[in-house]
């Protein structure tokens, strides 16, 4: 996608963001499980340790919306509230992520995203 385009990623985010945020707080989330759940993607960067071919790609696969979706379904699905919960929190940070410009990880390096080059 062309630099020209990325705005529109980023308004993506922020629906994506304020969506989730507004439907956490909706369903009732306790503040301290939302902290929690939010900040644990980036525990995906500590993969960086084993070099950034693998480091890329664990991370990508914890910044992806396909696993936090899935646990969505799963969560309604088993009608579990901490299942939904975390999803939605976890959804809230990729938006936010995505928001600020910070993309998926391109195997070349972590500055390298699909929106571009981190600054």
């Amino acid at each position: 996608m062309s630099k020209g385009h990325n705005w529109i990623l980023k308004l993506e985010g922020m629906a994506l963001f304020l969506s989730t945020l507004f439907l956490y707080w909706y369903l009732g989330g306790g503040l301290k499980n939302f902290v929690v759940f939010v900040v644990m993607p980036d525990f995906a960067v500590a993969a960086y340790l084993f070099g950034p071919r693998v480091g890329a790609i664990v991370y990508n696969i914890f910044h992806s919306k396909v696993l936090p979706i899935l646990l969505a379904v799963a969560g309604c699905y088993y009608a579990d509230e901490l299942m939904l919960s975390a999803s939605l929190a976890w959804l809230c940070h990729i938006g936010a992520d995505r928001m600020f410009g910070i993309g998926l990880k391109s195997l070349s390096g972590f500055n390298n995203t699909h929106l571009g080059a981190l600054k």
